[in-house]
């Protein structure tokens, strides 16, 4: 269940600071053992399951609210990270609030993203190593060690590369998004990147990369440990996985209540909540609240992770505490 998590509210990638070596990945080479083949067989069954289950895309459903300030007016549309083609085209007020945007506001730009933030080589290696003289044998028990040996090894990733690199960066890698039909370039974030690019919309990151980054590097030991030795379980991931057609229906109703539950599953506590929504939906708000001030006349689409609405405080309550009237469209 986690892994909705990331379509709906967390911007995850594993950024490209590894060597790669093509007999590594080589299918011998690969992770063989019993239970991870039972746990994939498992997850397999499931896919095709949910396969046979029809995505409902003539609901009226999604989450669209507008705030208004003098003649400038601002959408903040609920997005979905990673997604399906079944489920376009969108209902009519969330394509008439992308007709009607001059400029699009998404946490990232998808389609154009820069993996590494911004940062050069340097700074990447500063961002994910250690600077305080352990090692990644350290934090993690000598099981969860392991196994992620073996895991990278598969990527070509050698020992002593993976000893200097703190927990969050493997779990930002491992947090895979794109699964079966499941992709990133079908995200209603890239879906209207792409459009709005094409019809030549004016286009301007609220975070970029660099945030998303930034906020899991700032997770306590603790907390990057804990998800990590739960993406490492592939008993739990076939035990608390959701049918990815009930989930994308959850959206596509706007099923607030079901998917407030969804993420009440897949959290791992209050540091989680704040450093991956609170803490962003706070800054984004503030970067929206420049715009309605500024006030140039024209009409902004902002494209942000369902969950950072639907999670209170979300991005609109902060808005709501600065003053403004926020109404909900659909």
């Amino acid at each position: 269940m986690k892994k909705y998590v990331a379509m709906l509210g967390i911007s995850l990638l594993l950024t490209a600071c590894t060597t790669t070596n093509d007999e590594a990945t080589s299918d011998e080479e690969m992770i063989n053992d019993d239970e991870q083949v039972e746990a994939e067989a498992d997850i397999q069954e499931e896919t095709e399951q949910a396969k046979e289950t029809e995505i409902d895309t003539e609901e009226e459903g999604g989450f669209l609210w507008k705030v208004e300030e003098g003649e400038t007016t601002v959408y903040l549309q609920g997005t979905i990270h990673a997604g399906i083609e079944e489920i376009y085209p969108l209902n009519e007020e969330l394509e008439a609030a992308f007709d009607e945007a001059d400029v699009l506001l998404p946490e990232i730009d998808w389609p154009r993203m820069d993996p590494t933030g911004g940062l050069s080589e340097e700074e990447m290696m500063d961002l994910i190593t250690f600077d305080d003289g352990r090692v990644l044998s350290d934090v993690l028990d000598e099981e969860t060690y392991e196994t992620l040996l073996d895991v990278m090894a598969s990527e070509g990733m050698q020992e002593d590369m993976i000893e200097q690199i703190e927990p969050w960066y493997f779990v930002m890698g491992l947090e895979d998004v794109e699964t079966g039909e499941i992709s990133l370039d079908q995200g209603v974030d890239y879906h209207y990147l792409e459009r709005g690019y094409e019809e030549g919309k004016e286009i301007r990151e609220l975070e970029g990369q660099i945030i998303s980054l930034q906020a899991m590097e700032g997770q306590s030991y603790e907390l990057q440990v804990e998800q990590l030795e739960y993406l490492l379980n592939q008993d739990r991931h076939v035990e608390n996985e959701l049918d990815e057609v009930e989930f994308f229906n959850m959206y596509m109703h706007g099923d607030e209540e079901a998917l407030i539950g969804v993420w009440e599953d897949a959290s791992y506590g209050d540091e989680y909540d704040r450093t991956n929504l609170f803490d962003r939906n706070e800054r984004n708000a503030t970067i929206i609240d420049e715009i309605l001030q500024e006030d140039d006349g024209q009409t902004y689409l902002a494209l942000i992770g369902t969950f950072h609405y639907v999670i209170e405080p979300g991005v609109q309550h902060f808005l709501e505490e600065k003053g403004y009237t926020v109404e909900r469209v659909n």
